[in-house]
């Protein structure tokens, strides 16, 4: 009820009391007040799971209408860290200029993926592509690439995969087997690919291989300018080893928003 209130900037008891209403009006009782428990009813459960695509589709209708009218459109969106930083927000200036009345409001990466608030409309997940409940668009991320310390003297250089033998290797947490995948398709054996520090964010990896800790193993995308600056070297091709990537996620009941449909032609075009 508190939740609600705040959703419809009204008091937790004006809700309350137009639950009520509405309770005696069907005849029916849709919660159970159990304690300080507000839990639904099996027939409030069967109510609101057909009323849930109705408010959807009238929210879509509405947003719709003030876009044709010329005025802003808002589009919730969330994103990983990564993506975000290196890959979408240097651009957005492009955006904006193409699209002007969107507005994009950013959802809290911490605050998940729940596409049942009103407040997310779609987000840029990191995965194998297949979440329920979700649309899912690839954006990037399958091709890997080892980035390693700029060339300093009295280094040896990395001229082949079986070069990577004796440097510690750092590991994102969120693709534990990487380096083992890797070296499967190079065709190594011998290397110790679970050993090495394991950091939870590729910023921190970049910097640990800049600062000369050892070698790292990262999406392409989210490494290209440092790449490019030569804060980092890339001494091989990249390697497809994974399913995973960027993708950008939305419910099926959102898709033809005119908000999304702008944003999801023109990011997945620049990808």
């Amino acid at each position: 009820m508190s939740r609600a209130a705040e959703e419809l900037h009204l008091t937790p008891g004006a809700v309350s009391k137009q639950v009520l209403e509405l309770e005696a009006w069907l005849g029916v009782t849709l919660f159970e007040r159990v304690r300080k428990q507000v839990l639904l009813t099996p027939v409030g459960e069967r109510y609101v799971q057909r009323l849930l695509p109705l408010v959807r589709e009238l929210e879509e209708a509405t947003m719709a209408v003030f876009q044709d009218a010329g005025e802003a459109a808002t589009l919730g969106i969330s994103t990983v860290p990564a993506f975000g930083s290196r890959c979408l927000f240097p651009h957005l200036g492009e955006f904006r200029r193409l699209y002007p009345n969107i507005e994009l409001r950013y959802v809290p990466y911490v605050r998940g993926y729940d596409f049942s608030s009103n407040e997310l409309d779609c987000a840029i997940r990191y995965g194998s592509g297949s979440w329920p409940g979700a649309q899912a668009d690839y954006l990037a991320g399958h091709e890997v690439v080892v980035i390693a310390p700029p060339p300093a003297a009295g280094t040896p250089p990395l001229k082949q995969p079986a070069d990577i033998a004796g440097h510690t290797l750092l590991h994102h947490v969120s693709g534990p087997e990487g380096w083992k995948d890797w070296c499967a398709a190079n065709g190594l054996k011998g290397i110790a690919t679970q050993a090495g520090p394991r950091l939870d964010m590729v910023g921190s990896i970049v910097q640990a291989v800049a600062g000369g800790m050892g070698l790292g193993l990262l999406p392409r995308c989210v490494v290209e300018e440092e790449i490019a600056t030569g804060a980092v070297q890339c001494p091989f091709e990249a390697t497809t080893i994974t399913v995973s990537g960027y993708y950008l996620c939305y419910p099926e009941a959102k898709a033809s928003l005119p908000a999304l449909a702008s944003f999801r032609g023109w990011l997945l075009g620049r990808m």
